[in-house]
């Protein structure tokens, strides 16, 4: 189940450490590309791929993704400062008008600097352009900030507080030109993001053909990974008992081998065996509920597997509101035991036995809803994928709700 793959540990996706099922040690990955073998446990601690998304996918770490939202803050900075540097206001007030020169001179600077940093990905010309335009625009501010600056400088001692020049002065009583680049830095900014997330695409198109088959197995099934080799660097991806590596030539994906669950030689010699269920709960209070999950198991030779209320309570249900109506004051599966039933490996056989009967408390039925498996089979019955278990939640015939558990 997804919580047997990694814990959410503030708000971000945490590997839990990874043990073999049967012997209880390290899991270790053999890379098929270079055969060097490592713990894939550390591994998925050293590459955070994983976060909470509908997906599994986080695209790999670009300088744009801190570059954007930095230059955009920088420019919302500036932009709050400049939105202020009327001409009305300097019509009103010019000495302090003219007070907040340098502190404009400084914010328009620092988005100069930011603007420079994107120069590793002028990569077309329509981007080389509109870089150009807006690091012009900036200059000629920076150096109109700079005159205005210098006039000031100059005319201390005056008696006109924070004199300018004639010429200055009438520019800004007619317009104050500091936002003249903003409408291009945000057309530059566009483009710069419309690069990254074609970057993204076309990374997410080389995952392909496995990464189509990704997503509804990563939300329940832990048989999914993406280590990284620490020796050649190879990317390998587990989907679904299929192995591939990244070709790095053409950024594919390669197929390498399929790997099944268990042959039938092993599942008869195996002290041990995985099963899962489908689960299906139907409740009808004053509207219909339905909850679907997967209830996953390991089961041990001859040893009972109890099955029952808290544990149907506890699986990871895809619909929210399973919480609040399984666990409310009112609760839905108060008739069904807590040992409702068991489960145990007999050989290559999985056989199904309900508990003790017991008439205040609902049955357990296989296949129908016809027979109470505690009465009609009270030693225990087989049964085989594509079984389906089933629970009622009341005792009257013909009611909805129940539980439904479908042997995969």
């Amino acid at each position: 189940m997804k919580d047997d793959l990694y814990d959410v540990i503030n708000g971000k996706e945490q590997f839990r450490k990874k043990f073999c099922l049967e012997c209880g040690e390290p899991l270790v990955l053999n890379c098929p590309n270079c055969n060097h073998k490592f713990l894939l446990g550390i591994n998925f601690e050293n590459n955070h791929f994983f976060k909470v998304l509908n997906s599994f996918w986080d695209p790999t770490p670009s300088l744009l993704d801190i570059l954007i939202p930095n230059s955009q803050e920088t420019l919302k900075i500036y932009k709050n400062l400049a939105n202020t540097l009327t001409s009305d206001y300097f019509r009103l007030n010019r000495k302090e008008f003219l007070s907040k020169m340098p502190e404009i001179k400084e914010k328009l600077e620092n988005v100069k600097k930011i603007l420079e940093k994107f120069q590793p990905f002028l990569k077309t010309q329509d981007l080389d352009k509109n870089y150009k335009r807006v690091n012009k625009e900036i200059l000629s501010i920076l150096n109109d900030i700079t005159n205005i600056l210098n006039d000031i400088e100059e005319g201390k001692g005056n008696d006109i507080p924070f004199w300018i020049n004639e010429k200055r002065e009438k520019k800004l009583l007619k317009q104050v030109p500091f936002l003249d680049f903003y409408n291009i830095m945000e057309n530059f900014i566009d483009l710069i993001k419309q690069i990254r997330e074609n970057e993204i695409k076309l990374e997410q198109e080389s995952l392909k053909p496995g990464f189509n088959k990704i997503e509804k197995y990563v939300k329940q099934d832990p048989e999914f990974y993406r280590a990284i080799c620490p020796v050649c660097n190879t990317t390998i991806y587990h989907i679904t008992h299929q192995v591939y590596i990244q070709n790095k030539i053409d950024n594919k994906l390669k197929f390498i081998e399929e790997i099944f669950k268990v042959n039938e030689e092993e599942a008869e010699n195996s002290d041990t065996r995985t099963i899962r269920f489908d689960v299906n709960v139907n409740i009808e209070k004053s509207i219909k509920f339905s909850f679907h999950g997967q209830l996953i198991l390991l089961l041990h030779e001859n040893t009972p597997y109890k099955i029952g209320r808290d544990l149907l309570r506890d699986i990871d249900y895809e619909e929210k509101a399973s919480q609040e109506i399984l666990f409310d004051e009112d609760d839905p599966l108060a008739r069904v035991s807590n040992s409702q039933f068991t489960l145990t490996k007999k050989g290559n056989n999985i056989i199904l036995e309900g508990m003790k009967y017991d008439e205040g408390r609902v049955g357990t039925f296989l296949n129908t809803l016809n027979d109470d498996i505690r009465i009609k089979d009270p030693n225990g019955i087989e049964i085989q994928p594509g079984s389906t278990i089933f629970i009622p939640l009341v005792k009257e015939n013909n009611n909805s709700n129940q539980i439904k558990l479908i042997l995969l």
